[in-house]
């Protein structure tokens, strides 16, 4: 096992500084690896060291430039120091390169509340993130109207004690969304609700965690539920949301159960939604969405990927 994994096990398990130890033997023999200053950074951030965290981000940036990460750790650990209008310039150059990232999306917000900023963002960071998103949008095959137009549902989403709150209904839907529009396959990925402050959105109040390794051992998975639990627990999440595509799933391969009725070898898109009350498993066939009309298979709980995150 590489220094890197080591470093992940450990970031998984909240060990920061056995994390920032592995990552650091990972520099030593790998001096040009942007993702082990990356991954270093984000676990001096955990232990609030922003001025290291920050000397880490920048040599992220400098051996990849274009990516979003070292920009967003940058941001973050500017955050930290209370260097709050650097930080939003750091987050604006991190959704240029990702501008789909809803994190990011969410920090940028929170940066222009603290900095006084105007909600919609410098005029300069849209201009440059235009031409780029209409393009990948365009590739993607997904038109401006549709992703803005409220998403229509074949089958009800939730039961009745989730539909009556309307913003965990905004929520399912957001994340269905996310699981047929934008990347051709979404990265695996758990969106938490947290408490929404007066003014925010539905959106404003979801992070995003990516998962992609969990799905890969047993042993990964369980680590990666109690790295969600611990973040969960956090952000006083109120609901969880996983969006997995199958063949990114080595473990646990559900469809192999006997009563699975579906394709089997599924390509489509898993989605596990859990509030502290209820669960709620769909699997999406690829290309579900038709006419603006979303074919989710409704399935029992047996089918779901993980343990619930909320407590």
């Amino acid at each position: 096992m590489s220094f890197k994994d080591l470093g992940n096990e450990e970031y998984k398990k909240g060990n920061w500084l056995k994390a920032a130890a592995m990552y650091t033997k990972g520099i030593k023999e790998d001096p040009e690896n942007a993702v082990l200053y990356s991954n270093r950074s984000a676990a001096l951030l955990q232990l609030k060291k922003s001025g290291k965290a920050l000397e880490d981000a920048e040599q992220c940036i400098k051996r990849r430039p274009d990516w979003d990460k070292g920009f967003f750790r940058k941001g973050l650990a500017l955050e930290l120091a209370d260097r709050y209008p650097e930080a939003l310039e750091a987050v604006e150059k991190a959704l240029a390169c990702n501008p789909s990232n809803v994190e990011m999306q969410r920090k940028a917000r929170d940066l222009r509340k603290k900095t006084g900023a105007v909600s919609a963002g410098p005029a300069k960071a849209d201009k440059e993130n235009k031409s780029s998103q209409q393009a990948a949008k365009s590739a993607e095959g997904v038109s401006q109207a549709q992703q803005r137009q409220p998403l229509k549902v074949s089958q009800p989403l939730g039961d009745a004690s989730v539909s009556q709150d309307e913003d965990l209904v905004e929520f399912e839907r957001e994340c269905i969304a996310r699981a047929v529009t934008g990347e051709a396959e979404p990265e695996p990925s758990v969106y938490f609700l947290g408490e929404r402050a007066a003014g925010e959105s539905v959106e404003d109040a979801t992070s995003q965690v990516k998962i992609k390794e969990a799905f890969g051992t047993p042993e990964n998975l369980q680590n990666c539920v109690a790295f969600l639990r611990s973040y969960a627990a956090d952000r006083k999440a109120r609901a969880s949301c996983a969006v997995v595509p199958a063949q990114q799933i080595a473990y646990p391969q559900v469809w192999k159960k006997a009563d699975w009725k579906l394709e089997a070898s599924p390509k489509g898109t898993f989605v596990q939604l859990d509030t502290a009350q209820s669960r709620k498993v769909w699997y999406l066939p690829d290309g579900a969405m038709k006419d603006g009309i979303v074919q989710a298979n409704v399935l029992s709980e047996d089918f779901a990927l993980m343990e619930r995150l909320l407590r």
